[in-house]
């Protein structure tokens, strides 16, 4: 199972990519502030988390990566008892 950090960050065509959308498109959410990002030097980012929260999966998403969490811990903790 692929899991993805809330903190991942996208370029505008990865963001595209998860949003099924142009690169223009992603380019207008971030402009208008319908999608969080950040520009820098005139390009923009954004985190998994603010595609999850435009996508409106943002409650679902983080309950799973903090499932995965607290389950890696515990495989950790069982290899170390090995």
């Amino acid at each position: 199972m692929l899991t993805t950090p809330p903190d991942e960050t996208y370029t505008t065509p990865e963001a595209a990519n998860q949003l099924e959308v142009s690169d223009r498109q992603v380019r207008r959410y971030l402009s208008s502030g319908r999608l969080k990002g950040t520009r820098v030097r005139g390009h923009w980012t954004t985190t998994a988390l603010d595609i999850w929260r435009f996508k409106g999966i943002a409650d679902e998403m983080l309950e799973s990566w903090r499932r995965y969490c607290i389950e890696y811990q515990e495989r950790q903790a069982a290899k170390k008892e090995s």
